[in-house]
């Protein structure tokens, strides 16, 4: 028999994600997946998105960074596979890019074109990138930033590395457990 575990949050997989008792014989069963959903803010719609500061983040003129990591962003219609560009809730500088290589990017990369509006990079981003780099989303969030949609707010909150490592073997073992609780069921269900 599986044994209820914990997820990322504190919270268990559910006992229905054990094997069926006498009170539940429907065989139904459930894993906690809390810890997938869009983290939202404390009495706001806004999605959180976590980051880490990116290489050219420092960079940017004080005020710029302070208003990035404090003012909602709007998912645009500009969005695909590639990326997503998002808008400012307020007035963002134009950014004066000056002469920067191209450098290499990633799913998660946030660049800051010259209109100084930042565009978020997705699954099948490029692998190089012309824009200084802002900020870097943190694997467990890039899926949450993917899949949120055009026209939903957004925020951005710098994390330490130690956090964003942390939080990704969380995922890891609830994914793991989440796993592990569908190969049992698969098995009873060869088996009968």
């Amino acid at each position: 028999m599986l044994s209820a575990a914990t997820g990322s949050s504190g919270n268990a997989l559910t006992s229905q994600a054990t094997e069926p008792s006498d009170e539940n014989e429907s065989g139904k069963w459930a894993v906690d997946t809390s810890s997938f959903r869009p983290f939202q803010t404390a009495g706001s719609t806004n999605t959180l998105i976590r980051v880490l500061p990116g290489p050219e983040s420092e960079r940017f003129e004080a005020a710029y960074r302070q208003a990035f990591f404090e003012m909602p962003f709007t998912v645009s219609l500009q969005k695909d596979r590639m990326g997503v560009r998002l808008r400012p809730a307020g007035t963002l500088l134009p950014y004066a890019n000056g002469d920067m290589l191209s450098t290499a990017v990633m799913p998660g990369t946030i660049q800051v074109p010259p209109d100084g509006n930042p565009v978020a990079l997705l699954a099948d981003a490029q692998t190089t990138g012309g824009y200084p780099r802002i900020a870097q989303v943190i694997a467990v969030d890039i899926p949450v930033l993917a899949q949120t949609p055009p026209g939903q707010t957004i925020l951005f909150q710098t994390v330490t590395f130690f956090d964003a490592e942390k939080l990704l073997f969380e995922q890891e073992k609830v994914l793991q457990k989440i796993h592990l609780a569908v190969q049992f069921k698969l098995r009873k269900h060869a088996g009968n």
